[in-house]
């Protein structure tokens, strides 16, 4: 359970304050040596949750319910999400599923997370602080001549979208 806690706090910290009682319930819910790879609240047919994905599978835990909705990683055939509706869109070959979060910030990241994971790439966390720093220091190589304006353009991009 310690582990899952840890794996939380880095990830979304702020869940730890509200969602405590569900979150003890994970370690019921987990395997022993699955790996959580991102957390965000949200709700699902009208029942709050948490929304998480492990290095498995996608799962919805109803607060304060017994509640579980699991979608295996292998089955996911689209993750995004539709800033219009304030929605995650999740489907399979099967189903469509639709998580509403109105934070989207969180909601983006969980699905570039997630996307990222299942192409088999490494999931690299950046802080929006880092980030600035970073297009601080793209913009003095810019400025000495290191970087064209063509790479400089290039690499800011990169970074504004990891925001």
């Amino acid at each position: 359970m310690q582990n899952i806690k840890y794996q939380i706090k880095y990830i979304n910290p702020d869940l730890l304050l509200w969602a405590s009682e569900d979150i003890e319930q994970l370690s019921d819910i987990l395997m022993e040596d699955e790996k959580m790879i991102h957390i965000i609240d949200g709700l699902f047919d009208g029942t709050a949750g948490l929304l998480f994905s492990t290095d498995r599978r996608i799962i919805f835990k109803g607060l304060g319910l017994d509640f579980i909705e699991v979608i295996p990683h292998e089955k996911i055939t689209l993750i995004q999400y539709v800033d219009s509706q304030k929605i995650i869109e999740l489907a399979t070959e099967e189903q469509k599923y639709m998580f509403e979060k109105s934070d989207p910030y969180f909601a983006d990241q969980f699905c570039k997370t997630v996307k990222t994971f299942l192409k088999g790439e490494e999931i690299i966390e950046i802080s929006k602080d880092s980030i600035f720093e970073l297009l601080e220091r793209l913009g003095k190589l810019k400025e000495s001549g290191i970087l064209t304006n063509e790479e400089f353009t290039e690499q800011k991009q990169k970074l504004l979208d990891k925001l």
